[in-house]
């Protein structure tokens, strides 16, 4: 009987071990050190456009003014003898009697300005007239403000190089004056009436329509058909006035690109390509062609002759050229670069054709050179 008891209590011992073994917590072993988490994400899209302003400065833009002087007096018929005929220095003009005096074909409605017209027993009438062919070339008035809007696209990417398109819409403001005089050859034009015995002791004199007067030949010459002569006087015309070209030039331009990183934020790009547009001028000009010759007094002044015109005009012109450049950008931020360059630019050239005159606005050798700022997405 005790020995059973001692065996329940030496069992009853070891329950109460255990469960007291039992009960206690095991820490888990230690977790291995792997370092710092990483993230994973999906690598972003490249930007592969960009749009970008640049300010615009043009030089080597320059203008040709054509055309210019000239004095062309109204055609005077050499042939018939009743015929109004009006010079520069004198006239010789239909009488009252139509100049039929008793059957001696004259007239008494003449006149001379100048007593350098009377040479022997004849009458000489003067027309003077000048060329208009002369030029002031290559005036420019650099430089010339304007912008650009541009699009590209990269298509390309290899190993430090990057390529694509680029297309851009740019407008250029051209203001080119111009108010140099010059001189150049004059021409002076003789008819010669036969005086019929009339004394004027180298006087100027005028008779009218209604007359009576000396009666004179009402044709120059005296035999059919008639002659006149024609003199060169080398540099007695003289031309001065102000000559103002206005131009609004819009430039659309289309070629590739190729782009090489030079540092991580510095990179250089070459471009060319096709360059079309369209050239508004507005011409505006004042002139004074004036004649001096001193052969001919007036007054006892040398007879000076002169024309005056003003005249404006505006027309358009297509032009088509090409284009080569070079820039560098330089990136601010992930989207935004500044960028600087310069460019040659052939667009051909616009001309304005008004009153006779022309201007020829050349922009065949144009050079561009702009800063502004781009925006890649």
């Amino acid at each position: 009987m005790l020995r059973i008891s001692v065996l329940g209590f030496r069992i009853l011992i070891a329950l109460c071990t255990g469960s007291f073994a039992c009960a206690q917590v095991i820490p888990p072993p230690e977790a291995p050190d792997v370092g710092p988490i990483v993230t994973l994400q999906p690598p972003r899209d490249e930007l592969l456009n960009k749009i970008g302003l640049s300010y615009q400065l043009g030089l080597n833009i320059s203008v040709d003014f054509r055309r210019l002087g000239g004095r062309s007096p109204a055609a005077i018929p050499l042939v018939g003898t009743a015929v109004n005929r009006n010079y520069d220095d004198g006239y010789n003009l239909i009488d009252f009697d139509h100049n039929n005096h008793g059957g001696y074909i004259g007239t008494w409605n003449w006149g001379n300005y100048s007593p350098n017209s009377i040479q022997n027993q004849e009458l000489v009438l003067q027309n003077y007239a000048s060329l208009g062919n002369l030029s002031s070339n290559d005036r420019t008035d650099d430089p010339h403000n304007g912008f650009e809007l541009n699009y590209s696209r990269q298509l390309y990417k290899g190993n430090g190089w990057r390529a694509g398109v680029q297309a851009a819409f740019a407008y250029q403001r051209i203001e080119i004056t111009d108010s140099r005089s010059f001189s150049t050859t004059a021409y002076r034009t003789n008819d010669f009436f036969p005086l019929n015995g009339v004394t004027l002791d180298n006087k100027a004199y005028t008779n009218d329509f209604v007359g009576p007067g000396p009666v004179i030949a009402s044709q120059p010459g005296y035999y059919y058909p008639p002659t006149r002569t024609v003199d060169v006087l080398p540099g007695a015309a003289s031309v001065t006035g102000h000559r103002e070209l206005d131009a609004n030039v819009f430039l659309f331009r289309f070629g590739p690109y190729f782009e090489v990183p030079i540092t991580e934020k510095l990179s250089g790009i070459l471009s060319g390509g096709l360059t079309i547009g369209v050239g508004d001028t507005d011409l505006r000009f004042r002139e004074n062609v004036t004649i001096t010759d001193p052969a001919y007094l007036v007054s006892g002044q040398p007879l000076t002759v002169s024309t005056s015109r003003v005249g404006s005009g505006s027309q358009d012109d297509f032009l088509v050229g090409g284009y080569v450049g070079g820039s560098l950008s330089y990136a601010v931020s992930e989207r935004v670069s500044v960028v600087a360059g310069a460019m040659f630019q052939a667009a051909g050239q616009a001309v304005n054709d008004t009153n006779h005159k022309e201007a020829v606005l050349k922009l065949g050798e144009s050079i561009l050179v702009s800063i502004g700022a781009t925006y890649s997405f």
